[in-house]
């Protein structure tokens, strides 16, 4: 087995083209992504379009009841948004769901000390937004890429699970889109069955 010097020529010539464009490219988008978090957040926009979201995940889910043709749901999430290098191939035999525009903290209750967010936000992102007003979570896994959606159904750990769990052992309530196009809300006293079942699934 040889070494093939000109595929590595390649690679390194590849990299010195695209890193000079593509991180400025990433720094950028990624203050946007967060400046547009904050400014929607301090404006109540987040809250406002919450409501609207949702029906439009339920009515994604209705389209799938009423034409579905049998095929399983998935979400419409593309492969290179995902932390896995491999293609994602199942999703092209299933129905698609896109939720991508839920991406919102809708409110900080202080009082509280309780904050409901959106499936689609990163923990990097809901960090830094939740620091900026003076708190933070028990649990932040170290990866900012990670959306909190992800964390609940992955089983989201962090050096502090010793203490606190993993990182759906801080959701206090879900509400969700069930598959026949209704909108519940899922805690320990009301539709306890889908509160256990929902994360690491």
């Amino acid at each position: 087995m040889g070494f093939d010097w000109k595929w590595w020529t390649l690679g390194v010539d590849w990299a010195a083209a695209v890193c000079p464009l593509l991180l400025p490219i990433s720094f950028l988008w990624d203050t946007f992504s967060y400046w547009r978090l904050l400014l929607r957040f301090w404006s109540s926009q987040g809250a406002t379009d919450h409501q609207k979201n949702v029906r439009k995940v339920q009515k994604q889910v209705l389209a799938w009841r009423a034409d579905g043709q049998g095929r399983k749901m998935c979400t419409a999430r593309p492969s290179w948004m995902s932390i896995s290098q491999q293609k994602l191939g199942y999703k092209d035999r299933m129905f698609r769901v896109r939720v991508d525009f839920l991406q919102d903290i809708v409110r900080v209750d202080k009082e509280k000390m309780v904050v409901i967010i959106e499936p689609g936000i990163t923990i990097g992102f809901l960090n830094r937004a939740l620091v900026n007003i003076g708190f933070t979570l028990p649990v932040v896994p170290e990866l900012d890429t990670l959306t909190i959606g992800g964390l609940v159904m992955g089983g989201g750990i962090e050096s502090t699970s010793h203490k606190y769990g993993l990182f759906h052992h801080l959701c206090q309530e879900y509400e969700v889109v069930t598959a026949d196009g209704q909108v519940v809300t899922a805690n320990e006293e009301e539709n306890d069955d889908i509160f256990h079942a929902i994360p690491m699934r």
